[in-house]
């Protein structure tokens, strides 16, 4: 359970910090803005490293990794052959000129 965690918050900073990087490169003003970015971010990645490091290095805490780590790739794996290019729904515009995934039966 605790190596799951660990999961959501690496990829949560993993996002904030894809996101906020994406908005500085295009000039868009984001309203809520965390302190210290990308600092703060950068610290809290660097300390989640560490502790997985740590708890790959200790053997009671090795399996719960590796098996989670496992786990993510298996879910990464499945999801990539369920978007390849034959599986994404078609994209249409609709007349307000957004763009929505069409349901086909």
């Amino acid at each position: 359970m605790g190596s799951t965690w660990l999961l959501v918050w690496t990829s949560a900073l993993l996002a904030q910090l894809a996101v906020w990087l994406r908005a500085d490169r295009q000039g868009t003003e984001l309203h809520l803005r965390m302190p210290e970015f990308p600092w703060l971010t950068g610290m809290g990645l660097l300390i989640l490293a560490t502790i997985f490091t740590v708890g790959c290095i200790g053997q009671d805490s090795r399996p719960q990794l590796v098996s989670t780590f496992a786990l993510v790739a298996l879910l990464a794996v499945a999801n990539w052959l369920h978007r390849r290019p034959g599986n994404v729904l078609p994209v249409v515009e609709s007349s307000e000129n957004a763009k929505e995934p069409v349901l086909v039966d």
